[in-house]
């Protein structure tokens, strides 16, 4: 196969190792992932260049995507399995979710679009 680096996304907590990763291969989007709320929302993701910021599903509202999406970055939020919370998702304008239920998810969204 031919993949291609902007094919690539490199998604990890420990941010040292994201931004080590960023000025040895600048061509690849890294996504900072967090398993809490910062007090500065997404930006310690801006301060890595990083694609995007991804977060826990618990902790994230209106004023976090608001934020990411003001820095100019996707958010994308896991583990995203239960209904409401998918649709809370998108109502917030989330940019993608990761989940266990892919199809089941898929779909619901797609009811609600």
């Amino acid at each position: 196969m031919n993949f291609k680096p902007e094919q690539f996304s490199i998604s990890s907590f420990n941010h040292h190792l994201l931004l080590a990763f960023k000025n040895i291969e600048p061509t690849i989007k890294i996504g900072a992932l967090t398993a809490c709320n910062p007090l500065d929302h997404a930006r310690f993701a801006e301060e890595l260049q990083a694609y995007s910021v991804n977060a826990d599903v618990s902790f994230i509202d209106q004023a976090f995507v608001n934020d990411a999406h003001k820095r100019g970055l996707k958010l994308f939020a896991y583990t995203v399995d239960e209904p409401e919370d998918l649709l809370r998702m998108q109502a917030w304008g989330v940019d993608g979710v990761f989940s266990n239920r892919p199809a089941k998810a898929k779909k619901l969204l797609a009811a609600n679009a």
